[in-house]
């Protein structure tokens, strides 16, 4: 059992406490708008299209040190300087190959994967004439099965958990969810390895309550599965 949980006779009562945490959020909370007026940070955090680089602008804002004449900022960043990137470590290419937003379209949530080079999902919303439009883009051109395809105003916070728990991938046959794909392949096929419990996280500068959500349900997870290892061990 991994060193972060507590002795299997504990888990059922630490499986009701992480539960009873997803109650204090607001299911009903939505954006007034995806566009128009923002706050600073969100308006810049959310077209930086690199993870490491949006956490470094993150902390710059938190401080108020941020130039904004900073390249940092930038949606896309020139070749060179994403090499440069890259040579200081992989996790820094993490989304800075994500194609750029189009016209009207912006970058609601993103599922970020703690793989050596941080990959991304972004799941974007695009403002139409009667509706909003939602995709989703990595860096390698797959196609996507939406939870949620359009909206007449922007998502609450159960509807944005409903988009990213059920969309899928469409080139993975086994596991295809977006969210929590990676660690059900793991775990079903490497003899219930549970070391990828928190492999993807959820991030969002609309919904700033996400994280911590999804933060949640990763240990939610991790608990109901090591409470089934539990049960097998004592048959």
């Amino acid at each position: 059992m991994l060193d972060i949980l507590p002795d299997a006779s504990e888990l059922p009562n630490l499986l009701q406490k992480q539960k009873s945490k997803l109650l204090k959020f607001d299911s009903d909370y939505r954006p007034n708008s995806y566009w128009g007026p923002q706050l600073l940070d969100t308006a810049i955090l959310s077209k930086i299209k690199g993870q490491e680089r949006k956490e470094i602008v993150k902390k710059y804002l938190a401080s108020k040190k941020l130039d904004s004449e900073t390249q940092l900022i930038e949606e896309d960043l020139p070749e060179e300087i994403r090499k440069g990137y890259g040579r200081i470590h992989p996790k820094f290419m993490g989304g800075e190959y994500l194609p750029n937003t189009a016209d009207n379209e912006i970058e609601i949530a993103r599922v970020v994967l703690k793989s050596t080079m941080r990959d991304v999902y972004s799941f974007r919303a695009k403002r139409l004439k009667n509706k909003i439009k939602y995709s989703i883009h990595d860096e390698y051109e797959n196609t996507f099965n939406l939870g949620i395809k359009t909206s007449s105003k922007p998502l609450t916070f159960s509807q944005i958990v409903k988009l990213i728990e059920y969309s899928t991938v469409n080139e993975i046959q086994d596991y295809p969810n977006v969210y929590g794909g990676a660690r059900e392949h793991q775990y079903y096929n490497y003899d219930n390895d549970l070391l990828l419990w928190d492999f993807e996280t959820v991030h969002s500068d609309y919904y700033r309550e996400l994280e911590e959500w999804f933060d949640i349900q990763n240990y939610i997870w991790l608990i109901e599965k090591s409470i089934e290892l539990a049960q097998d061990d004592d048959e």
